[in-house]
């Protein structure tokens, strides 16, 4: 299982740094958070349902916890699926 991906925002130079998210996975291997290091630090939080299922999405920048963030909720319907 894939646990970590590595983003070169600049690919005319190597002297730029890497940017890389880090996977958290449960026990089933589903993604439950993701450290995100790139221009904008930040973790984001998966909550899922008894489907294994992302149903939220929490976002928090690193540099300021109670900075305002984006929050993701799904909704499923069937086989629709709705985001706000």
């Amino acid at each position: 299982m894939q646990s970590s991906v590595t983003h070169d925002n600049d690919t005319g130079t190597t002297s730029n740094a890497d940017y890389v998210t880090t996977y958290t996975l449960d026990a089933q291997g589903r993604v439950t958070q993701a450290a995100v290091n790139d221009g904008v630090p930040k973790t984001v939080f998966y909550t899922l349902d008894t489907a294994g299922q992302i149903v939220r999405r929490d976002e928090r920048r690193n540099s300021n916890w109670g900075e305002a963030a984006p929050t993701e909720v799904y909704y499923r319907f069937g086989i629709t699926v709705t985001g706000a």
